[in-house]
């Protein structure tokens, strides 16, 4: 993550999870297999910052409000799925950031800012 550049990105492969083929059967204890999933996301190209901070809850946060992109993976014995590529990724909300809170919330007054830079 580099909150002052406004990118992120994040990479999972080969992670091991339950196929249960839909929320209801898998909360019900029906059929599911060993499956494993992948995915890429990206963050980046800001559009707007949104310093928080709030004394008597103790926090403060930087937001930024950016572009995501997502590649996904699936794979059981007997299926396999691919999504879209990242560039065909319609961006509804994202954001990424920062926050500090408890021994970690600086001083009111002190810089904490981490914008993005041109």
């Amino acid at each position: 993550m580099d909150l002052a550049g406004g990118t992120a990105e994040m990479h999972v492969s080969n992670l091991d999870v339950i196929d249960g083929y839909s929320f209801g059967n898998l909360v019900a204890g029906g059929p599911s297999e060993p499956a494993t999933v992948g995915f890429d996301i990206w963050w980046h190209t800001p559009t707007a910052v949104e310093q928080l901070r709030d004394e008597s809850q103790g926090f403060a946060a930087t937001l930024l409000e950016v572009t995501s992109e997502i590649a996904f993976t699936a794979q059981t014995a007997d299926f396999a799925f691919a999504s879209d590529p990242p560039a065909a990724s319609e961006t509804l909300y994202a954001r990424i950031g920062f926050e500090a809170n408890g021994i970690y919330l600086p001083p009111a007054g002190a810089p904490t800012e981490a914008t993005p830079t041109p």
